[in-house]
């Protein structure tokens, strides 16, 4: 029994990526082209329903999981990625079209609003069955060794 766990922490036993692939990881958002027929495939096949395609290609990035399947099942390849926000300051700023201009998303905070709430800190998880390793490390992040109310 000992043999077993010893050998699976041994490192050649491990599956490990390249650093280089670890860094080039997603982190685009999907968005339609003008090519868009809008057939609706893309929205059919989104895991979170994160799409719509009533009134223009529209997705909500506050229920995308960036997992591009939509753009493996467009009939038109038409959806491509590209850069996501930073940041939103509504939650309407989350829902965007091909004609929404993310630089303008991004502008700067009024100064009264960052007097008031320039130490504040708030983490989003979204949790999609992991080993929960994520969850501790949030969990750890306000202890006194890690106490993110210092910065």
């Amino acid at each position: 029994m000992f043999d077993l766990c010893f050998s699976n922490m041994s490192p050649r036993n491990r599956n490990t990526e390249p650093k280089g692939v670890i860094m080039d990881a997603r982190e685009g958002m999907p968005m339609a082209s003008a090519g868009c027929s809008g057939c609706g495939t893309c929205a059919g096949n989104c895991p979170t329903k994160a799409i719509t395609v009533d009134d223009g290609w529209r997705v909500d990035l506050g229920k995308c999981i960036f997992c591009m399947d939509c753009a493996m099942v467009c009939p038109d390849g038409c959806i491509e990625e590209r850069p996501a926000p930073d940041y939103a300051l509504t939650r309407e700023e989350l829902v965007v079209s091909a004609d929404t201009d993310i630089e303008s998303l991004e502008k700067p905070l009024d100064p009264s609003v960052r007097r008031m709430f320039g130490s504040s800190v708030a983490l989003r998880e979204l949790d999609t069955g992991s080993c929960n390793a994520c969850e501790v490390d949030l969990n750890c992040m306000s202890n006194q060794f890690y106490d993110m109310h210092r910065f």
